[in-house]
C-alpha cells in the first residue's frame, strides 16, 4: 500500500465492490443472523469506520466470501 493511503478507504471500496458484484444493496447487509447495521455499512463503505474483526467476519459471510478477500485491494 502506498504511503498516505488510508486502509479504511481501501476496505470500504472493496466491500462496496463485492456487495455490488453480488447484486446486494447496503440495506440487504442489515438482515439475518450476520446483520450489520445500515448506518455502519454506509460508514465502512465511505472509509470512515473502523470495523471490528467480528463485524468484518459478518460482512464476509453476508457477501459470501472468505474474510481474507475483504483485504484483496488489488
Amino acid at each position: 500500500m502506498a504511503r498516505g493511503e488510508d486502509p479504511r478507504k481501501k476496505l470500504g471500496k472493496r466491500v462496496r465492490d463485492l456487495r455490488k458484484r453480488k447484486g446486494l444493496r447496503q440495506v440487504d447487509l442489515d438482515e439475518g443472523e450476520d446483520a450489520v447495521s445500515l448506518t455502519f455499512v454506509q460508514a465502512i463503505e465511505r472509509g470512515v469506520a473502523n470495523p471490528s474483526l467480528e463485524t468484518l467476519y459478518k460482512l464476509a459471510r453476508q457477501l459470501g466470501v472468505p474474510l481474507k478477500s475483504l483485504f484483496d485491494f488489488d
